[in-house]
């Protein structure tokens, strides 16, 4: 069994990633002696830790689906609009000063993609149990 869309979808965050933990270590080597207390600086540490709070549970709830052979056209969708949420979210934090846009639709979106991926997630484990 392969998982083409978690894979993708992986790799685009891991990509992702690697932007914004660029940020973070730009922002510390340009002004060393301050470790977060510059308010730009804590906005970039601040977005590459929202980041990897939240992709690793979608990851994981996208693979398990997957792996269960859910429906692909629906788990394309949500992987495109997680992906497009984690890359707002994250350029509203480490690219500007404030753009409550990006800030706001990157979490809203995020969650409904979580919540719906841990219904959908409940629903197959019950199927799995009960039949």
């Amino acid at each position: 069994m392969t998982l083409p869309i978690t894979s993708i979808l992986a790799g685009v965050l891991g990509l992702w990633l690697v932007v914004l933990s660029s940020r973070v270590i730009g922002g510390r080597q340009s002004n060393p002696d301050d470790q977060g207390a510059d308010d730009v600086l804590s906005r970039r540490i601040r977005g590459q830790a929202n980041f990897v709070e939240y992709v690793p549970t979608a990851l994981l709830l996208f693979a398990l689906l997957e792996f269960r052979e859910f429906n692909s056209i629906f788990l394309a969708v949500l992987a495109a609009l997680f992906a497009f949420a984690r890359v707002i979210h994250g350029y509203a934090f480490a690219f500007t000063d404030h753009w409550r846009f990006g800030r706001f639709y990157g979490t809203a979106i995020t969650f409904i993609v979580i919540a719906i991926l841990g219904c959908a997630a409940i629903v197959v484990g019950l199927i799995d149990l009960i039949g």
